[in-house]
């Protein structure tokens, strides 16, 4: 074959030094007949294919070239497989792929004038399917599956240089990664929260998709729903105690949406329902959970644990963001290096640890009405409801042992305001009320959720400021509980937080 590929060339090049002389030739008298209609493939002959297992069969096409010295000819080829045992002899790592995975298209016929040739290999989406575990397989047998496939033909010749053609298969399941655009999840750092996407309950979140990996080339379609059920099983599974919301009170701008080809992302809102929210001042678990028609998610995982697969646990909330400037104290300490805490900053910026707020114990400030507090102002005044939290900071004196929270309706307020229209919402201890006095609480304590409907001396009120009270502390000297305030003692805190709207 050499040999007569050589000759092919030395009379192509005759006849062109020839033609420079001035002299007419035939091409097709100064050649054999094997080179009056040559074929072969245009494309690379080694090359990776990657195909999508994506529930619909896959058409890849190979352009089959006719050349020669009469490419005007007519001419027939037969297009076929390779077999294992001949794709064996060029590399003992190659694996055929299963001749029931795809069809190759067999005969073709050349017209006359016809210079090219579309060559179809189809793969079945239950091949592609099969096809996807095993190229698993061989993979990690340390081999590679491989199509292979030949053309031949009997009245025209085949380049042997371009024959044949080998691709390197590799499968995968396109995947959509979720995200949920509005969570703030900066609160998870604390201890008694777990690491669920946490989103407000009055500027509800969206459910983002985007798929991974390639250009979207399907139709496909996202069904989303509200599972109530899986609620109260997570609550028992996970040892949390989120309040769950009836159908209908949260539900979703459209529970079906079709993802169209040229669309990489899709994204679902979540929107306020029919129903009445309870309680502004809970957290409520809001299990959704995600199904594409065609494709996976990421939060795809074991069929048989429904509590997971295919769901997003949100938790809605109202948190109070709470800024620097809307904190005042003027019992802050000061002048006391490292003893002082990181003051107001830090109950408010999500981080435990040795973070925390202190008093002074200097005496510089005392009163018997307020004794030592942190006031809180409302930029937007809370007209529904409230509830309070806060963590100790990790050290065993002086957490607060007893507490008073008051709140107001005034416009403004002085330091030393006298308790006429401020309104007492609860004094709690660590005896009847489990204020906790560890160096390492577990959860931080919360106070009972206040709802201004049907609450005395709250109905119709828009609460403007509240001052968080600390009566008593465990004195850091070793003296057991000491009043706050009046007197030597100091407390301490590491994190605040309010919940209402």
């Amino acid at each position: 074959m050499k040999t007569i590929i050589k000759t092919f060339l030395a009379v192509t090049a005759a006849v062109a030094v020839s033609a420079c002389d001035g002299d007419r030739y035939d091409l097709l008298e100064m050649t054999t007949d094997p080179y009056h209609k040559v074929l072969g493939f245009s494309d690379a002959q080694y090359e990776n294919m990657h195909l999508y297992n994506a529930s619909e069969p896959v058409t890849v096409s190979f352009k089959v070239l006719k050349g020669g010295s009469d490419p005007e000819s007519p001419c027939s080829m037969k297009v076929s497989s390779i077999p294992q045992e001949e794709l064996s002899g060029y590399s003992q790592s190659y694996i055929a792929v299963p001749k029931s995975y795809y069809t190759v298209d067999g005969t073709f016929d050349f017209q006359p004038g016809e210079p090219a040739k579309n060559v179809s290999v189809t793969f079945s989406a239950e091949g592609i399917a099969k096809m996807k575990t095993y190229c698993e397989e061989v993979t990690a047998a340390g081999n590679q599956l491989v199509l292979g496939i030949r053309i031949e033909s009997e009245d025209a010749t085949v380049n042997s240089n371009k024959s044949e053609l080998f691709r390197i298969i590799d499968v995968t399941d396109p995947m959509f990664e979720h995200s949920v655009v509005g969570a703030d999840n900066s609160i998870n750092n604390l201890l008694g929260f777990d690491a669920l996407d946490k989103c407000n309950l009055y500027d509800l979140p969206r459910l983002l998709f985007s798929l991974q990996g390639t250009e979207n080339q399907w139709n496909s379609e996202f069904t989303v729903k509200y599972r109530k059920d899986l609620a109260e099983r997570y609550n028992q599974t996970n040892g949390t105690s989120y309040s769950i919301l009836d159908e209908g009170v949260i539900g979703f701008e459209s529970e079906t949406v079709q993802l169209a080809p040229g669309e990489n992302e899709l994204s679902i809102s979540l929107v306020k329902g029919t129903g009445a929210i309870p309680d502004a001042t809970r957290l409520y678990l809001f299990p959704v959970e995600v199904v594409n028609s065609r494709f996976g998610t990421d939060l795809t995982t074991n069929e048989d644990d429904e509590l997971n697969n295919n769901v997003i646990y949100l938790v809605l909330g109202s948190e109070v963001k709470l800024n620097v400037s809307d904190l005042y104290s003027p019992c802050t300490a000061t002048g006391h290096g490292s003893s002082d805490g990181g003051g107001l900053t830090s109950l408010i910026n999500n981080t435990l640890g040795d973070d925390f707020w202190s008093s002074n114990w200097d005496n510089s400030y005392q009163s018997k009405d307020w004794h030592h507090f942190i006031q809180v102002r409302f930029t937007e005044p809370l007209t529904e409801g409230i509830r309070v939290q806060y963590w100790n900071r990790p050290y065993l004196n002086p957490c607060p042992t007893e507490i008073e929270i008051w709140v107001t309706d005034k416009a403004s307020v002085e330091e030393r305001d006298t308790r006429d229209g401020w309104i007492l919402l609860g004094s709690y201890n660590m005896t009847d009320d489990g204020l906790p006095v560890s160096a390492n609480p577990e959860d931080p304590w919360s106070s009972p959720s206040y709802l201004f409907s049907g609450t005395e001396g709250l109905e119709g009120k828009s609460i403007t400021y509240m001052r968080f009270c600390m009566v008593k502390s465990q004195d850091s000297g070793g003296n057991g509980e000491q009043e706050v305030g009046y007197g030597a003692s100091s407390v301490s805190i590491s994190e605040l937080k309010v919940w209402g709207n």
